[in-house]
């Protein structure tokens, strides 16, 4: 009888050690990583950001208009040629009329203006809340764990210096007492 409560007691303590559950409760860093892996699986849809971008309208002056030598020297050699006694007589005129078209062009064109429209947008993102607390605690712990490791390697830094001191110390007794032993 005391043995099959012995048997009975030490199963019972093997399961109750062997429980996963408790063993990753009372270990936050486990529960943690298991919370991450679920989040992974099953991330909540219901967190959106809602980014309303409002439209706007440009307007584009018109303010310049190109004027094409080539073409209209072209047109003045063409009129020269059907009245050749009197060509110098049209290429003046051909050339103040088109001057004075290119200006009343000019005058209407800068009434004008061009107007662009952008519409208003918006933009929802769906993001998991939870995960963003996450990601952010854990960026805290290793901006902690960046900041003790340097603080650890600037104190170590000074120990490494006496240690090789004390080396290089403890290299010139060796030499000078090899030194005279050699003599003797």
């Amino acid at each position: 009888m005391g043995k099959i409560i012995l048997y009975l007691l030490g199963i019972s303590l093997f399961l109750y050690s062997c429980n996963v559950e408790k063993r990753v409760m009372k270990n936050e860093e486990r529960f943690n990583n298991i919370g991450r892996k679920w989040l992974e699986k099953n991330p909540c849809v219901n967190d959106s950001i809602v980014t309303y971008i409002p439209g706007e309208i440009t307007i584009l002056p018109v303010q310049e208009i190109i004027v094409d030598t080539i073409a209209t020297q072209k047109a003045i050699d063409s009129i020269s040629n059907l009245y050749k006694g009197c060509a110098d007589q049209v290429s003046i005129a051909y050339k103040e009329g088109y001057n004075k078209a290119i200006s009343e062009c000019k005058i209407k064109l800068r009434a004008l203006s061009i107007t662009k429209r952008n519409p208003d947008t918006i933009k929802i993102v769906v993001k998991d809340k939870q995960e963003v607390k996450l990601l952010t605690q854990d960026v805290i712990n290793l901006r902690n764990k960046l900041s003790e490791s340097e603080i650890t390697s600037i104190e170590n830094k000074g120990v490494s210096t006496k240690w090789k001191l004390l080396f290089i110390i403890a290299c010139l007794f060796l030499g000078i007492s090899g030194y005279f032993n050699i003599k003797k």
